[in-house]
């Protein structure tokens, strides 16, 4: 079997090769590291014993564009720290931290969402941190690390 992905229903792209099972099976199940942001369309490309080749059903799913960067300003700051994505539209869920330059939890981790992305840092002692942003996609996590002064 061939699993392909297209971004317009019309276009393949073979993206593994897998054994074909020995029976015929309704449900499976494949994890796509690399999805395009919007609609990815998938379906199977099976190779028959008569040399014939037969699709599966397409099967639609849509993946909202994780962060790829962030800013964060104003730093150094003294009360509030912004959060600005790099793509505004983004419309997920952020899980925030703040680490010690240790790499231990300074405050709670916090569910952030859409854009107003903003930290109260009031209650932090002055020093240097690390902000940890997390998000989902896909089913898979991914972090990235920013530094801030806290004043």
């Amino acid at each position: 079997y061939i699993i392909q992905r297209s971004i317009n229903g019309l276009d393949w792209t073979d993206l593994t090769e897998v054994n074909a099972p020995k029976e015929k099976i309704s449900n499976f199940t494949y994890l796509d590291d690399k999805p395009n942001t919007g609609d990815n369309y998938y379906r199977i490309e099976m190779l028959l014993k008569n040399n014939t080749v037969e699709y599966s059903d397409t099967y639609v799913q849509k993946f909202e564009q994780k962060i790829q960067h962030f800013k964060l300003y104003p730093n150094p700051t003294i009360d509030f720290l912004q959060i600005q994505t790099e793509n505004v539209s983004i419309q997920t869920d952020y899980q925030v931290a703040i680490l010690n330059m240790q790499g231990m939890n300074c405050t709670a981790p916090k569910q952030l969402y859409g854009d107003n992305l903003q930290i109260d840092v009031r209650k932090l002692p002055p020093g240097v941190y690390i902000l940890k942003i997390t998000t989902v996609l896909a089913g898979q996590y991914h972090t990235q690390t920013k530094q801030f002064v806290k004043k």
